[in-house]
């Protein structure tokens, strides 16, 4: 689903406050069971830590939005994960970068960034679309 600008806009602003306090956000870069982890293997692949990850996060924008979709996972319902892409420069190649964000509610907000990997172009159907690019922006 496509969320409105100001929705967006309101959730990346979340996201920059939350990412103040690094305890408040994590990277979902544990080994799976019988599944690949993507964003496991960039990070590992390119060396990258949590700060690198960090500055790259918080210059997300509106023209980076591709989508929100609801968490299919049974132990997350109600929950959402908002995509986005961005094309930076890192160690040594330009790479199209698939970043996932949800935001958990606990005693505080939490930022899970579910994803962070580049984006798959052998899949022509997972290619990011983004609504809000190259467009004049009326709210």
């Amino acid at each position: 689903m496509q969320e409105t600008q100001d929705k967006v806009e309101a959730f990346l602003e979340q996201v920059k406050e939350i990412l103040k306090d690094d305890e408040n956000w994590n990277i979902n870069d544990e080994p799976w069971v019988g599944k690949v982890n993507k964003t496991l293997c960039y990070m590992t692949e390119k060396n990258l830590k949590k700060k690198d990850i960090k500055p790259i996060i918080e210059e997300l924008t509106l023209e980076n939005y591709c989508e929100t979709e609801l968490d299919t996972n049974v132990n997350f319902k109600g929950e959402y994960m908002w995509k986005f892409g961005i094309t930076k420069t890192l160690v040594d190649d330009i790479e199209d970068l698939y970043i996932k964000l949800k935001i958990r509610k606990f005693d505080d907000d939490c930022l899970l960034v579910m994803s962070f990997h580049p984006e798959e172009p052998d899949r022509p159907e997972k290619k990011l679309q983004f609504p809000y690019r190259n467009k004049s922006i009326n709210n």
